[in-house]
C-alpha cells in the first residue's frame, strides 16, 4: 500500500508580526481495515482522492504585547487553538506515524472549520489558551450555521519550560450524529431499542492533561483523557484513554529522533454516572462498555538533509476496534518527508 499528501502553503504578512496562511493539499492515502479505526496515520483521510483542496485558511496577529489571536475561516482545529499540545510526536509530518496517541487523541473529538481563538500570555512560562470553531458554519439550513450546529470550545492552560511541558485542557462538544467515529476512533453506538436510530445528538464534556519531561537526551511524557457523553434524550456514557510517550531527540545526528507511545485509544468504559443508556453499546444485548486495545508504536527518523527525512516505523494494536474478539494487528510503514 502506498499513498502521498502534497500540501502548498502560501504565507503573507502585512506587518511582519502577523501571519495570512492558505494552504493548497491533495491526498490519495487510506487506512488499513485491520487498525480497527483505534488510529489512522498521520497523514490520510477517507476523503483522500487526489483532488487538490483549501485546506487551511487562518489570519493570526498579535494583540498588544501578551496575546496572539487566531481567525480561521477554513479546516481550523482545536489544536491550533492552544500554545501546545506537549506532545513530541504531534506532527503529521515527523511526528509518529499514527494518529492514535502521538497526537493526544483530546483534540480529535471536537468538530473544527471555522473560528477564532486567542492565547493570551501569562509571564514567561503560562499561557492561556481559548478558542471557538464550528464545524459547519457557512449552512444556513436547521441544525447547522456558526452556533446552531457542531461545534468545539476549548480551554487550556499551558506551561512551556526547558524542563517540563505541561496542558491542563478542558473542552465541551456538540456532534449531531455522536462521536461513535469522530477523530477517528471506534466508540460504537448505543442502539436504542424503542427506534433503533444510532446517531443521536450527543454532547461531550473534555477534561485531560499532558506532560512531557525533557532530561536532555531523553523525553519522558504521557497524558490522560476523561471525556463523559451525554447522548441527548437517552443517557450518558464515559471514555476513557491515557498512553505514554518516549523520545530520543537528536538521536545518531542533528534533527533525527527514536519515538516511542504506548497506551490505550478512548474507548467507552462504561454507563456514566449521569444515568443508564436506554439500550445497548453496538446491538449487543447488556453490552455497556468496550474492550480496551493496546496501541504501541516504535519509529526512527532519519534527517537526511534540510529538506528530506525518512521515517521507518512499526505499530502493534491488540485488540483492534475495542473487540477482544479480532487478531492483534503488526503493521510496518516507512514515511519520506519532502520539505521546501
Amino acid at each position: 500500500m502506498a499513498g502521498y499528501r502534497v500540501r502548498l502553503n502560501f504565507d503573507t504578512s502585512f506587518t511582519g508580526e502577523d501571519l495570512l496562511r492558505a494552504r493548497l493539499q491533495a491526498r490519495d492515502f487510506g487506512d488499513f481495515d485491520s487498525f480497527g479505526d483505534n488510529t489512522s496515520w498521520q497523514w490520510s483521510s477517507s476523503a483522500g482522492d487526489d483532488t487538490v483542496k483549501l485546506d487551511d485558511l487562518l489570519y493570526t496577529f498579535p494583540l498588544g504585547d501578551t496575546a496572539q489571536i487566531i481567525i480561521g475561516a477554513n479546516s481550523i482545529g482545536d489544536s491550533d487553538f492552544v500554545a501546545t499540545t506537549v506532545s513530541p510526536f504531534d506532527s503529521g509530518g515527523q511526528g509518529s506515524l499514527t494518529n492514535g496517541l502521538g497526537t493526544p487523541p483530546q483534540y480529535n473529538f471536537i468538530p473544527g472549520g471555522t473560528g477564532i481563538g486567542a492565547i493570551f500570555g501569562l509571564g514567561d512560562n503560562f499561557s492561556i489558551d481559548i478558542g471557538y470553531a464550528a464545524g459547519n458554519a457557512g449552512d444556513p439550513s436547521p441544525g447547522n450555521g456558526l452556533f446552531n450546529g457542531d461545534y468545539g470550545l476549548i480551554a487550556q492552560l499551558s506551561f512551556l519550560s526547558d524542563f517540563l511541558d505541561a496542558a491542563f485542557t478542558y473542552s465541551n462538544s456538540y456532534s449531531r450524529d455522536g462521536f461513535g467515529d469522530d477523530g477517528g476512533f471506534n466508540l460504537g453506538t448505543y442502539d436504542g431499542v424503542s427506534d433503533g436510530d444510532d446517531t443521536r445528538p450527543e454532547v461531550a464534556n473534555i477534561y485531560a492533561g499532558q506532560l512531557n519531561f525533557k532530561f536532555g537526551g531523553v523525553e519522558v511524557g504521557g497524558g490522560v483523557m476523561y471525556m463523559p457523553v451525554r447522548v441527548l434524550g437517552r443517557g450518558d456514557y464515559d471514555v476513557w484513554s491515557y498512553h505514554g510517550t518516549l523520545a530520543f531527540p537528536d538521536l545518531g545526528g542533528d534533527g533525527n529522533m527514536l519515538g516511542f507511545v504506548f497506551g490505550v485509544p478512548p474507548r467507552i468504559a462504561g454507563i456514566g454516572s449521569g444515568g443508564g443508556l436506554f439500550g445497548q453499546l453496538g446491538g449487543v444485548p447488556g453490552n455497556t462498555r468496550q474492550d480496551a486495545s493496546f496501541l504501541a508504536e516504535a519509529f526512527y527518523r532519519f534527517r537526511v538533509n534540510d529538506n528530506i527525512s525518512i521515517t521507518p516505523g512499526v505499530i502493534f494494536l491488540n485488540d483492534p476496534g475495542n473487540d477482544n474478539g479480532r487478531q492483534d494487528t503488526f503493521v510496518g510503514a516507512i514515511r519520506t518527508t519532502f520539505t521546501f
